[in-house]
């Protein structure tokens, strides 16, 4: 497994970004905020058309920040969708759009308040339900279909 690990991040590796220890020069943005002070840190660029732009319904999505890594190359099953202002790559989704796939570097958890941030986990929530049942309608089949 660690070799494996390894190889990963040797083809898709994160870099280290300038604003990972705050805002020092115009341009950066704050990748390590408090989040008891300040529940959200910077605006987010959607691409539009991307899973993500449809469910919050906007192009500009206030977000926190805790990371000080971020993506440098996505993996070819991705795309990137979403930017901070300072140019990291904050949000991907699956180029095919047929797959659920979204990984985003803030936490909209700590803003699942703000429907733009519910609607993402009620949306993962219906395509997990939808699978699942997907998934039971088939075992069913096959059950049907082996039996004597």
């Amino acid at each position: 497994m660690g070799s494996r690990r390894r190889r990963a991040r040797r083809r898709y590796p994160l870099r280290r970004h300038p604003g990972r220890w705050g805002a020092a020069e115009p341009g950066q943005v704050n990748h390590l905020q408090d989040l008891r002070s300040h529940p959200e840190a910077h605006e987010l660029r959607l691409e539009p058309g991307s899973r993500l732009a449809e469910l919050s319904g906007t192009q500009l999505l206030q977000v926190n920040s805790l990371h000080h890594q971020a993506i440098a190359r996505t993996a070819p099953a991705l795309r990137a969708v979403g930017t901070a202002e300072d140019g990291v790559v904050e949000a991907v989704e699956a180029a095919d759009p047929d797959r659920w796939i979204v990984g985003v570097q803030y936490h909209p958890e700590e803003l699942a308040d703000r429907s733009a941030h519910r609607r993402l986990f009620d949306d993962f929530v219906s395509h997990c339900a939808r699978y699942a049942a997907e998934r039971q309608q088939g075992r069913q089949k096959l059950v049907r279909n082996q039996a004597p």
